[in-house]
C-alpha cells in the first residue's frame, strides 16, 4: 500500500501532467497548456485546423508549424480573452471574412512565412474590423506579385486603428492605398523582406506624418536611383534605419531632404553601398562633398552609422561639419578608406571631437589609410611630434580604432582631459608608429 504522503505526490504529478498537456480522443497529445490554463503550444502538431477543445481562459496561443492553408469562419469565437496569437511557418493561404471573429482584446498576431498573397482575396474587406486593440502584426515572409503592381488592400487594413507596430514585405511594384491613413496610432513600419525595385516619391507617401520608425533594410535589388521627398512629410521620424539597402551612399543621404529638422535618434546607412556597383558599371567608391552631405550636417541625430559605404576621401565640412555635433552620442564610420589624421582633416576632426559633447562612442576602425613600405627603397621621413590637447566629452565610453592601417609617418601625442567615464579605447592591430595618449580626469 502507498502511504498517504506518495498518494499525495503520485496526485500532484497527475494533476500537473493533465494541465500541462491536451490529448484529443484518440490520446494524441495536440498542445502544451500552462497550469494556469492561460498559454497554449500548439506547435509543429500537424495540425490542419485551429483546435476546438482549447480552454476560454487562454492567453496567447502558438500554431507555428502547422498545416493550416485557410483560417475559417469563427476559428477563435470560444478563445475571446486571446491577446497573442503565433501562426507563423503553415501554409496559410486564404482567411475568411469572419475567422478572427471574437477577438476584440487581440494585441500581436503573427502570420509569418505563409502563402498569403496582398490582394483583397486573401485578405477580404472586413477581415481586421474585429481586432480593435491590435498593436502589432507581423506578416512579412508571403507572397508578391513578380512583375505586376502589388494593391496592397488598404481598406482591410483601415480597420487596424489601434495598431502601433507592422511588419510587412515591400514588394517590387508597391501601391500602398489611402485606407492605410487611417492607421493614426501606427509608430513602427517595417519591411522585414524587400523586394523594392525603385523608391519614388509616392511609394511611402500614405504613411506621412504617422510613423516614427521607418525600416527598409535588406533591399538587395533596388535602383539606386532615388527621388527627393521620398521621405518628405514624415516629420515624426524619428529612426531611419536602411542598412544594406543598396541604394548607394549619395542617394540614402538624399534621402534626408524633407526630414533635415527632425530629430533623429538613428540614421543607420550602413553598407547602403556595393562593391558590385563596379561591376554594374556604377562607382562604388564616394568623395564626400558639401552639397552631398548638406542635409546631413543640419540634422541633430543621436546614433549615426555610415560604415562601409567605400569613402575614400571628403571635403572639409563634409563629414564632420554638423550645425549640432552636440546631439551626437554614437558615431560610426568604420569599414571606410579615408584619412582623417592629417592635414586640415586633423583639425577638422579635433573641433568635432570638442563640439560633441555628448559623444559616448566613436568608432573608426577597419580603416586601409596607408601600407608603408619597411624595405631600403622607401626612407621614412621623421617629422615633429604634434601635441594635442583635447577635452573629453563628459559621456565618452568607447573609442575604437582597432584594425587601421596607417602610414606609420603619423607623429601624436595627445592628451585627453576630463575623460571620467571612458572605459574602452582600442588600438589594436592598427599600425600607427608614434601615437600617444595620455589620460586626465
Amino acid at each position: 500500500m502507498f502511504s498517504q504522503q506518495k498518494l499525495k505526490t503520485l496526485l500532484k504529478i497527475s494533476f500537473f501532467i493533465s494541465v500541462i498537456t491536451k490529448v484529443n480522443s484518440e490520446g494524441k497529445i495536440n498542445c502544451k497548456i500552462t497550469r494556469d490554463y492561460l498559454h497554449a503550444n500548439c506547435s509543429h502538431r500537424q495540425l490542419n485546423e485551429v483546435p476546438t477543445d482549447l480552454p476560454k481562459t487562454l492567453l496567447s496561443l502558438d500554431l507555428t508549424g502547422n498545416n493550416i492553408e485557410v483560417l475559417s469562419n469563427n476559428s477563435f469565437k470560444h478563445l475571446t480573452l486571446l491577446q497573442n496569437i503565433i501562426i507563423d511557418n503553415n501554409r496559410l493561404l486564404n482567411i475568411e471574412s469572419m475567422a478572427f471573429t471574437g477577438l476584440g482584446r487581440l494585441h500581436k498576431l503573427s502570420l509569418v512565412n505563409n502563402n498569403l498573397t496582398y490582394d483583397y482575396e486573401t485578405f477580404p474587406v472586413d477581415v481586421f474590423q474585429p481586432l480593435k486593440m491590435l498593436k502589432k502584426l507581423n506578416i512579412y515572409g508571403n507572397k508578391c506579385f513578380e512583375n505586376e503592381s502589388t494593391h496592397y488592400p488598404d481598406v482591410s487594413f483601415s480597420f487596424l486603428t489601434s495598431l502601433e507596430h507592422l511588419t510587412i514585405d515591400l514588394c517590387k511594384y508597391p501601391i500602398f492605398g489611402k485606407g492605410f491613413k487611417d492607421l493614426h496610432n501606427l509608430k513602427k513600419l517595417e519591411f522585414k523582406q524587400c523586394y523594392l525595385k525603385r523608391l519614388e516619391n509616392d511609394t511611402l507617401k500614405v504613411f506621412s506624418g504617422v510613423i516614427l520608425e521607418l525600416h527598409m533594410t535588406q533591399c538587395l535589388d533596388i535602383d539606386t536611383t532615388v527621388e527627393y521627398g521620398s521621405l518628405e512629410g514624415m516629420e515624426r521620424l524619428s529612426v531611419l534605419n536602411m542598412e544594406n539597402t543598396r541604394i548607394s551612399l549619395p542617394s540614402a543621404l538624399r534621402l534626408l531632404y524633407g526630414i533635415q529638422n527632425n530629430l533623429m535618434k538613428i540614421v543607420n546607412f550602413y553598407q547602403v553601398s556595393d562593391q558590385n556597383f563596379f561591376r554594374e558599371g556604377k562607382r562604388f567608391a564616394v568623395i564626400l562633398t558639401k552639397s552631398m552631405t548638406i542635409y546631413l550636417m543640419k540634422m541633430c541625430i543621436k546614433n549615426l552609422n555610415i560604415g562601409n559605404n567605400g569613402i575614400v576621401e571628403y571635403e572639409k565640412d563634409s563629414l564632420f561639419g554638423f550645425k549640432h555635433a552636440g546631439c551626437l552620442e554614437h558615431f560610426y564610420f568604420s569599414e571606410n578608406r579615408f584619412v582623417i589624421l592629417n592635414g586640415w582633416g586633423s583639425n577638422e576632426f579635433f573641433q568635432f571631437f570638442t563640439k560633441a559633447k555628448k559623444l559616448r562612442e566613436l568608432n573608426f576602425s577597419y580603416m586601409p589609410w596607408k601600407f608603408t613600405r619597411y624595405d631600403n627603397t622607401f626612407n621614412i621621413s621623421s617629422s615633429k611630434l604634434v601635441n594635442v590637447f583635447l577635452p573629453c566629452p563628459e559621456n565618452l565610453h568607447t573609442i575604437n580604432i582597432s584594425h587601421v592601417l596607417a602610414d606609420a609617418n603619423l607623429h601624436y601625442n595627445g592628451t585627453l582631459i576630463g575623460c571620467n567615464t571612458l572605459s574602452v579605447i582600442d588600438f589594436s592591430y592598427t599600425t600607427f608608429e608614434d601615437l600617444y595618449f595620455d589620460f586626465h580626469g
